[in-house]
């Protein structure tokens, strides 16, 4: 209870539970008066908890003022109507968030990613370091915190600003990159967010980070993934890919090992048969005249 306000109260319980009770205690009616009203000012006692830790901004008459307060404080609110005297509780505890989902963002090889990103914040309650451009306190920035909206109204201003920034990486870095180095997109986002200067050089403004929303992001989790058609084409060409090679080998063992020129087609013919055979997709199937191949249900 270190701000003038609530001490400024308990002096004034104090001396009217005293003036009252000397009142009283001469025979002068009249000290109920001031007894009575010092009761009703010790009822403003709250106490702020400490898990999960709570921490209070001082109001006086519904302006919020730069004294922060934890524990034992004293309020004045008549008749639980006039706020003269009243505090604001921030709830301190460290939260993941999920933003919303991500969509269709085109990278430089004009490939999309979508998915999702999740942050770890936290209301700031530190001082900024000196010689930093409109320095703020931790108080200050509490204030902010509530002004935004607490978590809710943060939450959804975090959304936009961390949205703006994966579409600005997304014009530098392929769909692939994106969809792989989470953790090193999630970083350069992290410190985009938080108004620090990129490797690029470039100084953020104030409209463009969270640094006037009194929070503190301690962890930016992307998850990204590239669209499913596009995946399953490059699975295909790349499988086409050894598919060739492995033909090409085939034809050039037969010509340097039995001086034979083997088709490229009986090749690939071959090495379908030897590969299903392999997976327990053929099944063989003996009779007088030789042995037949029979294909059974794909492997699963």
């Amino acid at each position: 209870m270190n701000n003038p306000y609530s001490i400024t109260l308990l002096l004034g319980m104090i001396l009217l539970l005293l003036t009252g009770g000397l009142m009283s205690f001469f025979g002068n009616l009249f000290g109920l008066i001031p007894m009575i009203l010092g009761a009703y000012v010790a009822t403003g006692f709250k106490i702020l908890d400490d898990s999960p830790r709570e921490v209070g901004i001082i109001s006086f008459l519904g302006v919020k003022k730069e004294w922060k307060v934890e524990g034992l404080t004293l309020l004045f609110k008549p008749f639980n109507i006039w706020k003269i005297v009243d505090v604001v509780i921030i709830d301190m505890q460290q939260k993941d968030i999920e933003l919303d989902e991500i969509s269709n963002i085109r990278c430089s090889d004009n490939g999309t990613v979508s998915g999702k990103i999740s942050l770890t914040i936290k209301p700031d309650e530190s001082d900024d370091p000196p010689g930093r451009h409109n320095r703020k306190s931790g108080v200050q920035k509490l204030i902010d915190y509530d002004n935004a909206g607490q978590e809710t109204g943060v939450r959804s201003q975090l959304n936009d600003i961390a949205l703006a920034w994966i579409q600005e990486k997304a014009k530098r870095n392929n769909s692939i990159d994106m969809s792989v180095n989470g953790i090193n997109i999630g970083r350069y986002i992290l410190s985009r967010m938080m108004g620090v200067d990129s490797h690029e050089g470039e100084e953020n403004s104030d409209i463009d980070d969270a640094r006037g929303l009194g929070v503190e992001i301690k962890k930016v989790l992307l998850k990204l993934h590239r669209e499913q058609k596009v995946v399953d084409a490059e699975q295909k060409t790349l499988v086409t890919d050894v598919m060739n090679a492995r033909v090409e080998k085939r034809v050039k063992e037969w010509r340097e090992k039995y001086n034979i020129t083997l088709d490229p087609n009986k090749a690939r013919e071959q090495l379908v048969e030897e590969d299903m055979n392999a997976d327990g997709r053929l099944q063989e199937v003996r009779n007088k005249g030789g042995a037949n191949f029979t294909n059974i249900q794909p492997k699963k």
